[in-house]
């Protein structure tokens, strides 16, 4: 018992012990937390004096105080203040460290003041110029903002992200981000919100160069908040300067650059925003004046901006501004200067690089994904290109070449970082002129050295600037097969795309789309972590994505036929260049283009294509064609051709083209003068079968078999009512044609009365199957188009030259609410897994055209999407001779001739047989719309496998004979 009492007493000391120390603690913690209180506020007195340094010091033994005590919201104040003293006294960069200190040392559990300080972290390395490391600080800061449902902060770093991407030049991917922002802040009623993300939305128009909804949406920002400082006055100049006008943009840079010194004198104004707006606006008149050759004013301007943007501690916008004076002292041919400040401008980039040799550049090991690189690359190029041509020294032209390679290699690792398609266009468009510049001067290295060598490469660069989105999508959707990952993955990929595609078609037609907006940034970025992750995990995917190298010449001619020419088109600044590959020989030829090429290519289309200015200018029209048509031979043929004279093997032409030649046919060219465009005895066609790829490696790349199922499937409609109606309302920005819309397959009101028979014909004469009419809805199609051998497809199509794509295959509308259209995204999104397909519908092989990239056509993205051989049209086709030819096509198909040489036999039956076409319906639009695009070898069409059902009949014919006959046994037994 005594015992007993004397383990409780130790026990009760023990606890009053416990309780006392813990009653001391509590005591402490509340002094210390007192005490930090009193230190904030003489923290926020030294900060309102100026006295920055004081302010830190004191602020800093603050945070340890309150660290210990585990109050973190006032220890989150306390960095708080820390960071305001460092960007009041413009040292944000002496920041970052205590920031960084401070998150390592926040627990877990503390979701949004981590959210807090990684959203300060993101500001101070934006700050200075450290872009990418802002980004990531800023999506982590969007994570834990998102964990801890803090709505101001997730706008917030919506807001900043797209910032940065803004800076990085993924200006498309911030638009659904900012207007995310503004509703938000709209739904709060914070005008401050609104007014930021309208700025930001109108600098990412600005950058998409759409420089309407640029205007409007900076209009939009000013009606909210003026602050006089002259923000909205340098939008205006900017745009004046996007649009060329450089004397306007001249008059109100200067009318701005009075605006912000008068700011910087007022007390009452934002001081940070008048001294940004005041050094932005003389670099602007720096740029204005070089464009206008005054380059000593702009050189001035340029020097005057350094310092004061020093002062600010902007890295990113001093290396700007070294580019721009290297740039200038370029122009004024004083290129030892002009490198050094491009060596300059490299090392404030990338700071591990210290080299001052300008001859020397940074490896690939230092780089970042700062694009301003790619920039200074560029520049260094060009000043080594001008250098070799002032002083004829080879070793220049040696250095031009390996700086024009970097900046391409630059650029086409941008582009594949970035992660919307528009992004990457719109890049590439940007970067077309870096390609043309390293041929020109691999082709001045050959002329040279007589070095074939150098011409072979040339023709590896063209290849690299063309159908670059195109190329990795398809890389892409190998690279899921042939890196190890799992089945369950790649599902999950494709579904995301799928989604997301979706999507895009949703907001088109939309009235709510800032909310689907909303929903499709989420899916961007679920399918964009998947991406990281199947990046970390299989690293072999990345390695195939990426893998952009085209062909050589000799892959190329082991994969011709004896009789065909491979002819590759690539635009220069003011030639063109032609690659023209034989199964034994090799030229490339420069060619100058006409100063009015384009006229000649617009009066040549609009003379084959335009039946509606056929019909009023008859004679005009042909005159112009047969004009048009030679001459182009002459410019872009003639040359190429002339090398293979003596070959007449030479039957048929395997053309990729490049910029405006995607949009005329090939087969109409004249080779000799003519007088008629009816009787084309002088015709490409004559001589020669045309088909077309859109990148060369597709001579190499065998598509993925599927197991096919069906032999020969056809689709066609006579367009009812119900469905005419509702093609209404989703024609905007579409291709049509309504004064013929009785005789074309895009005419609004046309019922298409040939398009179901020219189905049944066809599936009677391959022995197929025919979908027509009611029958013709897009679930049928897809569900019974995939895994056919061939394909064929007579309706309507909607070709946007807005947003392609939208652009669609029109159905048989059905009683549902499902659409009835098959979008250009929806067919990317689907392996149809067959041989071949025809397009029967107007357009489909033309659309809205991209710098470096070619159409975006229906025809492209069924190509994409495991169908290698394409038939289309370059306009809209009449409904009567289409099936006319396609009756023709098809007939020399099954006879086992090549795609190219059965449209070839097939459109010269058709101006010859005057049981199919008459005089009048000869002219080039009635027949010439036709292209075949990728695989042209022939095709074997095997009849629907009836075998089963034959050897069924055959087996109760059998039965039968069997049982007769022994039923008349057994009678006469």
């Amino acid at each position: 018992m005594k015992f007993e009492i004397k383990q409780l007493k130790i026990i009760f000391t023990l606890y009053v012990l416990v309780c006392s120390v813990y009653i001391g603690k509590s005591q402490d913690i509340q002094r210390d937390t007192i005490f930090a209180k009193q230190l904030l506020i003489k923290v926020d007195s030294l900060t309102e004096e100026g006295k920055y340094k004081e302010s830190n010091t004191l602020a800093l033994q603050t945070v340890s105080i309150l660290q210990k005590a585990e109050k973190w919201t006032l220890w989150f104040k306390a960095h708080k203040a820390i960071f305001y003293n460092f960007y009041y006294a413009k040292d944000t960069n002496s920041c970052i460290p205590i920031i960084k200190k401070g998150i390592a040392q926040l627990p877990d559990s503390e979701v949004k003041i981590h959210g807090e300080m990684q959203f300060i972290l993101g500001f101070c390395y934006n700050a200075t110029g450290r872009i990418f490391d802002s980004l990531d600080a800023y999506k982590q800061n969007l994570k834990n903002s998102k964990k801890a449902k803090d709505t101001l902060m997730i706008n917030l770093a919506y807001g900043n992200i797209s910032q940065i991407y803004t800076q990085l030049g993924e200006y498309q991917k911030v638009i659904p981000y900012l207007k995310g922002g503004i509703e938000y802040g709209k739904s709060i009623n914070d005008s401050i919100i609104v007014w930021k993300n309208l700025k930001a939305l109108g600098d990412a128009y600005l950058f998409l160069k759409n420089l309407k909804k640029a205007q409007e949406t900076y209009k939009s920002a000013q009606k909210i908040i003026d602050n006089k400082d002259g923000t909205f006055e340098l939008y205006e100049a900017e745009i004046l300067y996007k649009l060329e006008e450089y004397e306007k943009a001249l008059v109100t840079a200067k009318k701005t650059l009075l605006i912000t010194e008068k700011c910087k004198k007022e007390a009452s104004k934002n001081q940070q925003y008048c001294i940004t707006n005041f050094n932005t606006v003389s670099i602007l008149l720096g740029d204005i004046y070089a464009k206008l050759g005054k380059h000593k004013k702009a050189l001035d301007l340029y020097k005057q901006s350094i310092n004061h943007i020093k002062e600010e501690g902007n890295l990113r916008e001093i290396g700007k501004v070294q580019l721009s004076i290297g740039d200038t002292y370029k122009a004024l041919k004083k290129y030892d200067k002009a490198l050094a400040n491009h060596q300059k401008a490299l090392q404030t980039f990338i700071p591990d690089f210290t080299e001052n040799d300008p001859s020397i550049n940074p490896s690939q090991e230092l780089w970042t994904l700062e694009i301003w690189l790619m920039e200074i690359f560029k520049s260094k190029g060009d000043c080594y290109i001008e250098m070799y041509h002032d002083f004829k020294n080879e070793a220049w032209l040696h250095k031009a070449i390996e700086n024009y390679n970097l900046a391409i290699t630059f650029g086409e690792k941008i582009r594949l970082n970035y992660t919307e398609t528009n992004s990457k266009l719109l890049l590439g468009s940007h970067t077309n002129t870096f390609y043309k510049d390293l041929i020109k001067a691999k082709l001045i290295l050959h002329k040279r050295t007589k070095d074939d060598t150098y011409i072979a490469e040339a023709f590896q660069i063209a290849q690299r600037a063309n159908a670059f989105v195109l190329r990795e999508l398809v890389n892409e959707q190998a690279a899921l097969k042939a890196a190890g990952i799992p089945m369950d993955k790649i599902d999950l990929f494709q579904n995301h795309r799928k989604q997301i595609a979706t999507l895009d078609e949703k907001i088109e037609y939309s009235e709510n789309k800032d909310s689907l907006q909303n929903v499709l940034v989420t899916k961007k970025e679920a399918f964009q972590e998947l991406k990281d992750l199947i990046a970390i995990n299989y690293p072999k995917f990345t390695k195939l994505r990426n893998d952009l190298e085209g062909i050589s010449v000799k892959e190329v001619q082991h994969n011709l036929n004896s009789n065909t020419l491979f002819l590759k088109y690539f635009f220069g600044k003011e030639s063109i260049y032609v690659f023209s590959i034989s199964k034994e020989k090799f030229f490339i030829d420069q060619i100058k283009l006409p100063e009015n090429f384009q006229e000649l290519i617009d009066t040549y289309r609009q003379s084959l294509s335009d039946i509606v200015y056929i019909n009023n200018n008859l004679n005009l029209a042909e005159k112009q064609y047969l004009q048009t048509a030679f001459e182009l031979y002459k410019t872009i043929l003639e040359k190429p051709l002339s090398h293979y004279r003596n070959n007449t093997k030479i039957q048929q032409l395997t053309v990729i083209p490049d910029g405006v030649l995607h949009t005329i046919p090939f087969q109409t060219l004249l080779t000799n003068k003519s007088d008629s465009w009816i009787r084309l005895d002088n015709a490409i066609v004559k001589k020669y079968a045309v088909s077309y790829h859109y990148f060369s490696k597709m001579l190499v790349q065998s598509p993925e078999e599927l197991r096919r199922t069906n032999k020969f499937t056809s689709f066609g409609l006579e367009l009812d009512e119900t469905t005419l109606e509702y093609l209404q309302t989703v024609t905007k920005d579409s291709l049509h044609n309504n004064l013929t819309a009785e005789n074309l397959r895009n005419g609004l009101f046309s019922k298409l009365s040939f398009s179901d028979d020219e189905a049944l014909q066809l599936a009677t004469l391959m022995h197929g199957k025919s979908w027509t009419n009611e029958q013709a809805t897009k679930t049928n199609f897809i569900e019974n188009a995939t895994n056919s051998t061939s394909i064929h497809l007579a309706t309507h199509a909607l070709v946007n030259t807005q947003n392609p794509n939208i652009s669609a295959l029109i159905f048989t509308k059905t009683t549902d609410n499902n659409s009835n259209l098959l979008s250009l995204n929806e067919i990317y999104n689907h392996n149809f897994n067959s041989s071949m397909i025809t397009l029967s519908a107007c357009n489909t092989g033309f659309g809205k055209y991209q710098k470096g990239e070619g159409l975006q056509s229906l025809a492209r993205a069924f190509n994409f999407s495991n169908v290698p051989s394409v038939t289309a049209t370059l306009w809209s086709i009449p409904d009567a001779s289409s099936a006319s030819i396609m009756k023709l096509y098809y007939t020399n198909l099954k006879q086992g001739m090549s795609k190219s040489v059965a449209l070839q036999k097939a459109q010269l039956e058709y101006l010859q047989n005057d049981e199919i076409s008459s005089p009048a319906s000869r002219l080039p639009f009635y027949w010439a719309a036709w292209t075949h695009i990728g695989m042209d070898e022939a095709i074997t069409f095997q009849p629907e496998n009836n075998y089963i059902n034959y050897f069924t009949i055959a087996f109760i014919c059998i039965l039968v004979f069997a049982v007769v006959l022994w039923f008349k046994k057994t009678r006469q037994s």
